[in-house]
Formats: structure tokens, sequence, C-alpha cells
């Protein structure tokens, strides 16, 4: 019996025009899937794609701080500890909607 192939990563990539075209965009999607991957939210779910997105819709925001705030780290890895507790706050906050 074969799998059912998941439509949504096809799905959302149509969606989000930028996907494979904009770098940046890109590797910060991929970013936020690695941090789903780590706190094992399920990516065949709705609330991947949704949390994704929630991040997505502040990406601009968030550029535009690090661009203009000396306060965001410039390591990494405390990058990835501060988008680590940005995603804490929206996984509350969007699956609680």
């Amino acid at each position: 019996m074969k799998k059912k192939i998941n439509r949504q990563p096809i799905n959302w990539a149509r969606k989000n025009k930028w996907f494979g075209e904009d770098q940046y965009k890109t590797y910060y999607a991929f970013d936020i899937h690695h941090l789903l991957m780590k706190n094992n939210i399920d990516p065949e779910t709705k609330s991947y794609y949704k949390i994704i997105d929630g991040f997505m819709d502040h990406y601009d925001e968030i550029k535009k701080i690090e661009s203009t705030s000396s306060v965001i780290p410039t390591n990494l890895y405390q990058q990835l500890k501060l988008l680590h507790q940005l995603y804490l706050l929206l996984k509350t906050s969007l699956l609680t909607r």
C-alpha cells in the first residue's frame, strides 16, 4: 500500500512565492523548520505551517530591528536562542487561537 503524499509543503511553497527565490527568507524559514523539528512539532500538521507563517509574517519587522539595534546578538548561537524564545511565544499564541 502506497503512503499518501502530503500536499501541505507543496501548497505552502506555492502560496509563499518568495520560497526558493529570496535566499534570506528561505534560510530563515529553514531555521524555523529546524527549531520546530527540535521541539517535536510534526511537519505534517497545520500547526507546523501556522507557526512558520506566524514567524514569516513578522520577518520584515525582525530584520528591521536586527539592522537598527545593537541589542540583537551577532553570535549565531545567541540569534538562534532569541529565535527559539520568539518561537515559544508564537507557539503559545498561535496554537491557542
